[in-house]
């Protein structure tokens, strides 16, 4: 068997519209942050710098296993982003010291709307014949 047969012989489900645009949504604002970071790179200590850059890593990592639909990596993006409204909500500051509400509360709601968000794209369909049952 070859390995373009093997590839035909296992079904592969498409990733639905809602999972998609909830990544493209999620690269924008890694993209928005890469920039921050970039700009901040003289200014803050290494540490910081270093927090950030995993920061960024990680949620490349994140929105990679969500694309392939890694059941795990569903869960590790709603820690991430679920951290990050506890992280800037609770001591109110931002990467670089930014403090403005202004920018922290909009991260915030940035944050818990990317958790419903996600709800939203990963959740299964009911089958047909189960709404039938139902009714």
């Amino acid at each position: 068997m070859t390995s373009a047969t093997t590839w035909a012989t296992h079904s592969v489900q498409p990733r639905s519209l809602a999972l998609s645009l909830y990544a493209s949504v999620q690269f924008l604002a890694i993209m928005a942050a890469n920039s921050h970071f970039l700009a901040l790179l003289a200014q803050q200590g290494n540490w910081w710098n270093a927090a950030y850059f995993v920061f960024i890593l990680g949620s490349l990592i994140c929105l990679g296993g969500v694309l392939e639909s890694r059941r795990e990596f569903v869960f590790l993006e709603a820690a991430r982003v679920s951290g990050i409204a506890v992280a800037v909500l609770g001591p109110g500051v931002w990467f670089g010291g930014v403090r403005d509400r202004g920018v922290i509360l909009p991260i915030t709601a940035f944050a818990l709307a990317s958790l419903a968000a996600l709800w939203f794209a990963t959740r299964r369909p009911v089958p047909a014949s189960a709404e039938r049952r139902a009714a």
